[in-house]
């Protein structure tokens, strides 16, 4: 056989072994493709500038939607729980270093008719509720969806079955956006202290800052290399164009259990919202599209829409 005809037989021979890997794995797994093809291969190589978005209506039926004012944790729960094994599968690719990346972001609860306890911290929404899900993987979006559709939400003991979901696919095809954050943007580092016994302190840092800037530039260049496995080629650029101090800031509390005492503390959180622009190559665009702006995104923080 020429060695060119050879070659081309090769190549159709393992597009044909990857493909067939993907279907029967039920989605992208990086371990199936290493042993294919010898090599990491990013998500984005198979289907380059993809993003899915779900977009969930609630119809919460005379039943009152009641919860803390402080609930993402709440959310992440739920959320987490809908994604099943689907999420499971890619825990285990999403390292980069001691970090861990879920690789979704969520949004806030949207509904008009809702009501503010100051007494109990608590807020109540009635009618229904719209929620935003978004994730690197589709296949996880598509995991989210089939089992809302077939279980419904489950809030504490409500659960809601009467529930329209859309998703919509697309990519970012600009090198530059401006962008109007639909959950704050959450920028930080811990460090040791020794003032008042040594413990583990955090310190936020300020979107108009040059630290924060920095910051964000690093937390995508780790996500990206947990999420594909190769360092991108490029930086992004982060800079504010509408953003206030004061008004901006949000601080919030995350409620998180200590998983060697058991103890459930309620850590601060500040975070900013504001409209900023970004730049850098469509692709990494889109994957933070995808996973969210800064960290504690599969928290609910740095979900964002294109102006």
């Amino acid at each position: 056989m020429p060695v060119g005809l050879h070659r081309e037989c090769n190549r159709h021979a393992v597009r044909y072994l990857f493909e067939m890997s993907f279907l029967w794995c039920g989605g992208w797994t990086k371990n199936c493709v290493r042993i294919i093809l010898g090599k990491r291969m990013s998500f984005h190589e198979y289907q380059r500038g993809s993003r899915m978005k779900l977009t969930i209506t609630i119809h919460l039926d005379n039943r009152p939607l009641t919860l803390p004012v402080a609930h993402h944790h709440i959310l992440y729960s739920i959320f987490k729980d809908l994604a099943g094994d689907k999420l499971d599968i890619h825990d285990e690719g999403y390292h980069y270093g001691k970090r861990n990346y879920k690789l979704f972001t969520f949004g806030p609860i949207v509904g008009n008719k809702r009501h503010y306890d100051e007494i109990s911290k608590k807020i109540s929404f009635y009618s229904e509720i719209t929620i935003e899900f978004r994730a690197w993987n589709p296949e996880v979006v598509r995991a989210v969806k089939e089992n809302i559709e077939s279980k419904g939400i489950r809030f504490g003991e409500n659960i809601y079955t009467d529930i329209s979901c859309e998703t919509m696919e697309g990519k970012i095809s600009a090198d530059s956006i401006v962008i109007d954050m639909l959950s704050p943007i959450c920028v930080y580092k811990t460090y040791e202290s020794i003032i008042g016994g040594k413990k583990k302190r955090t310190k936020y840092f300020v979107p108009d800052t040059e630290e924060f800037k920095s910051a964000i530039v690093d937390n995508f260049r780790r996500k990206y290399s947990a999420a594909t496995g190769q360092e991108p080629i490029a930086d992004i650029c982060f800079e504010t164009v509408k953003f206030n101090r004061k008004t901006d800031k949000e601080v919030t509390f995350y409620m998180k259990t200590n998983k060697e005492t058991g103890e459930t503390v309620n850590n601060v959180i500040e975070a900013y919202n504001g409209i900023y622009r970004l730049k850098g190559m469509p692709e990494y665009l889109t994957f933070l599209y995808d996973t969210g702006l800064g960290a504690k995104n599969s928290a609910g923080f740095g979900m964002f829409r294109v102006l």
